[in-house]
């Protein structure tokens, strides 16, 4: 165990504890002479990921307008993430239709008469979904709401908290929209 100075392609120096046989510590040094010193690459990964960010969040305005999405109410940055996580919503939730119309319900149910028996069911259910779907984008209007449903709009982001299936949702948004018509 010693510490040694590294100089590394950037110009900086830091200091490291190396451990192990002297060639193995030697091995790593010119290794590591070769290479950006840590600070460099946590800047240089950074800056990937927001560019990252802006290219994702261009696509999301560029949807938005598109579609004919209503404003969000909010600060800036409360409205560009509530923007990214309506996307998300709205891009998972026709990919889940998709997947298992195509993959899941065919390989779940090889019975062609359970199959086409559990296809008249989603297909029910996707209708309810895209109403309550419809019925957000048109009625939320409020960054707050977005960021606030974060745990299930994107429940692989965000696993702690409330993790609501899409049918409590549909049950949910649903219970929301009579009483709506009916107040």
């Amino acid at each position: 165990m010693a510490k040694y100075l590294i100089t590394y392609k950037c110009g900086h120096e830091v200091e490291r504890q190396l451990f192990g046989k002297i060639s193995e510590r030697e091995n790593y040094i010119s290794w590591a002479e070769g290479q950006l010193c840590p600070a460099c690459q946590r800047k240089i990964h950074h800056d990937e990921v927001a560019c990252q960010r802006k290219v994702y969040h261009k696509n999301v305005l560029a949807d938005a307008a598109a579609k004919g999405y209503p404003e969000l109410e909010g600060s800036e940055k409360q409205v560009a993430w509530a923007m990214d996580l309506r996307y998300t919503f709205v891009n998972d939730t026709e990919d889940y239709i998709k997947e298992t119309i195509e993959y899941v319900i065919p390989d779940v149910y090889k019975n062609e008469v359970a199959r086409n028996e559990q296809l008249a069911k989603f297909n029910k259910f996707c209708t309810e979904l895209r109403e309550v779907v419809a019925y957000l984008l048109t009625n939320k209007t409020s960054a707050k709401y977005w960021i606030d449903s974060r745990f299930w709009i994107d429940p692989l982001t965000y696993k702690f908290g409330e993790n609501k299936n899409r049918k409590d949702l549909v049950r949910e948004i649903k219970k929301e929209m009579e009483q709506k018509k009916l107040g």
